[in-house]
């Protein structure tokens, strides 16, 4: 009886009003102000680099770590086989980091916050790490996610149908679309740590970093971009091919004294070893 007593007594404690009422009397009003006024960068507490297009162009960055030597950033070697190194300004890779990584320090690209994150966005394509391991395989994620997780992903056509009836991403539900990229997006980090270190055994991690990776980028930015196809030429070439198609046609239906399918392998095979008696029959 006690007990029970002990337990109505907490939870009448805990009400809603009785917490509402403790807190309007105990919480202390904080004003936050700020100064703007004109400042000398170079005396402001804080600290900002901003990196336009043009300095982007004008070194010919294709990925967030062409960048990093533009930002304040220190590395010094202690003598070891590997050297050590000092984020000054929170910009490294996560791998660079030996304490925990200050979410203090701003990251914003395209006014996206990556603030806190600590990486530098390499890329890696599990998909290519895969190629380049094991070339005469097949490289789809979910059968590499079988493979290597003995995991059965969720199938793309699940969520979005195919063919006529195939949706958008946009239009499906939020969580329906979460629970994909989420799943997805597990798979291809846990893949990540076991190529790494796959591709370093067999020494083809510098083939993956600094060719393939690259190329991917450029891929992406001439499939992005597409190419400029000259439609008059192509019209004007394709009623050519479609003269001289005819042109020919007549030409074999002439020689064979009849016309057939020419596109028939049956056909065409009588014509050449049974009419015309070409060479004998294989």
């Amino acid at each position: 009886m006690k007990s029970s007593l002990s337990l109505l007594t907490l939870a009448l404690l805990t009400t809603p009003v009785f917490a509402n009422s403790v807190a309007e009397k105990s919480l202390e009003i904080i004003e936050v102000t700020s100064n703007f006024r004109q400042a000398n960068l170079m005396k402001t507490q804080g600290s900002i680099s901003v990196i336009a297009n043009d300095e982007i162009v004008a070194r010919n960055a294709l990925h967030t770590e062409n960048l990093l030597g533009s930002l304040a950033n220190v590395n010094f070697s202690s003598g070891a086989s590997r050297g050590n190194f000092v984020q000054i300004r929170g910009i490294g890779l996560r791998s660079q980091f030996v304490d925990a990584i200050n979410p203090s320090v701003g990251l914003l690209i395209d006014g996206i916050n990556y603030s806190g994150l600590g990486g530098a966005g390499s890329l890696f394509d599990v998909e290519i790490a895969h190629y380049l391991l094991h070339p005469d395989m097949r490289h789809a994620l979910d059968i590499i996610s079988d493979n290597y997780l003995n995991k059965i992903m969720i199938e793309e056509q699940l969520v979005v149908g195919k063919g006529k009836a195939k949706l958008e991403f946009s239009s499906l539900d939020m969580q329906v679309i979460t629970d994909f990229a989420a799943e997805k997006s597990s798979v291809i980090f846990k893949l990540s740590t076991i190529f790494e270190k796959e591709m370093k055994e067999v020494g083809i991690w510098n083939l993956f970093i600094t060719i393939e990776m690259p190329l991917t980028v450029v891929l992406a930015k001439i499939e992005n971009e597409g190419i400029a196809l000259d439609v008059n030429m192509l019209e004007n070439y394709s009623k050519e091919l479609n003269v001289e198609l005819v042109t020919q046609t007549d030409l074999i239906y002439e020689l064979a004294e009849q016309e057939f399918n020419i596109a028939s392998p049956k056909q065409l095979g009588e014509i050449l070893f049974e009419r015309m008696e070409l060479t004998k029959k294989p």
